[in-house]
């Protein structure tokens, strides 16, 4: 295509197009070739001209199905990884396709030969028919219950299998995503609570420095898979949230919130830490406001102390005809955002001292003197 593209940009896409429709005509063929052929080597050719071909018509599905009754053992196993590629537009393609692969490979169907591992190869080709497939909640779940049924026989090796083509994965193409996350859910089910591989893996997904699916998927399986109070766990999740610009800080303190037990000083300390030096206008700083609410415990003199400085702010304060207007604009978002942050810190402020003896505080001057405050 970069051969055939002239340098005017107006005509690229049109380029691209007509190269795109040569290839495909060139790749009708393929069936041909995979029925006509009698010769080994041309059908294993077809049929490795299909994987990784997302142009590849559903046309070609019954023709590669056709070819798990080869006699050639090599022949079935490119027919078995071309499946997912021919099946990626037709949800009963996909389903049946993962039906054929499953038993295929419970029939021993795998060749003796091979020097790739058969279980890493079958996990591989299961999770990729979601992965690769145009509708993927529509057939996650039925991969997902083939690799249950593959589990049943040998679940610590498909557990194995599962945590190394997850970090094999990791960082990959937008495609790797939708795999990844069906291994993340695949993982939750085979795996006990507290399973230390397991919870290394999510956390090493959640706190890098992608920005995609795999990684907020990953959030939410450490909370499912990681104990109440562990100690690495929180303290990775307390720094990761302090620190600025890094992605997912919000899914961070929502799995802190889960995991991290009350009344813990380092995670409370964060989350001050959050809401007195995040900008209103920044959902982050109602979150960790939101989250002491559950962590913090009431009449903490850090909690109330910072609660207290939230009520001092004022509309009044934002001077309309201030000349810099990157700090009018500012001021502004603040303006209009600082409301809900008021109004959850007053809510939390009420939470936090009605321990106190006397009647729960309807005033932040009653809130004040009932948690023992001065000025």
């Amino acid at each position: 295509i970069s051969t055939l593209c002239p340098r005017s940009e107006s005509t690229l896409d049109l380029t691209v197009c007509l190269s795109l429709d040569q290839l495909t005509r060139r790749f009708l063929s393929v069936p041909r070739t995979l029925a006509r052929k009698k010769d080994v080597q041309h059908r294993i050719s077809a049929l490795k001209s299909l994987q990784g071909f997302f142009h590849a018509s559903p046309a070609f599905f019954d023709v590669v199905l056709k070819c798990l009754g080869s006699p050639e053992p090599q022949v079935q196993l490119e027919a078995v990884k071309a499946l997912p590629w021919v099946a990626r537009h037709d949800d009963k393609h996909a389903i049946l396709g993962i039906e054929r692969v499953v038993a295929w490979y419970a029939a021993g169907g795998f060749p003796e030969d091979q020097e790739e591992d058969p279980l890493r190869t079958v996990v591989e080709i299961v999770a990729s028919f979601a992965g690769l497939h145009t509708h993927y909640y529509l057939v996650k779940d039925v991969a997902l219950q083939a690799l249950t049924r593959i589990a049943e026989a040998e679940p610590q090796q498909v557990l194995g299998v599962l945590l190394s083509l997850l970090h094999a994965a990791t960082g990959k193409e937008w495609t790797e995503q939708w795999v990844l996350v069906l291994e993340i859910e695949a993982l939750l089910r085979f795996a006990e609570k507290g399973d230390e591989r397991v919870v290394d893996a999510m956390l090493g997904l959640a706190l890098s420095g992608e920005n995609n699916l795999a990684k907020y998927e990953a959030f939410m399986a450490l909370t499912q898979i990681t104990p109440l109070g562990h100690r690495r766990v929180v303290r990775a999740l307390t720094s990761f949230c302090t620190g600025e610009g890094n992605i997912g800080r919000g899914e961070a303190v929502e799995a802190l919130v889960q995991l991290a037990e009350v009344g813990d000083p380092e995670v409370v300390g964060a989350l001050v830490t959050i809401s007195t030096t995040e900008p209103s206008y920044r959902s982050l700083k109602l979150q960790a406001l939101e989250a002491l609410a559950q962590v913090a415990v009431p009449g903490d003199k850090q909690v109330v102390s910072m609660l207290l400085a939230f009520s001092e702010f004022e509309d009044e304060d934002l001077d309309e005809d201030e000349d810099d207007d990157e700090e009018l604009e500012e001021g502004m978002l603040l303006r209009y955002h600082g409301s809900p942050v008021r109004e959850t810190a007053r809510k939390l402020l009420v939470q936090m001292t009605s321990g106190a003896e006397e009647t729960e505080p309807t005033t932040i001057g009653d809130a004040c003197r009932l948690a023992g405050g001065g000025a």
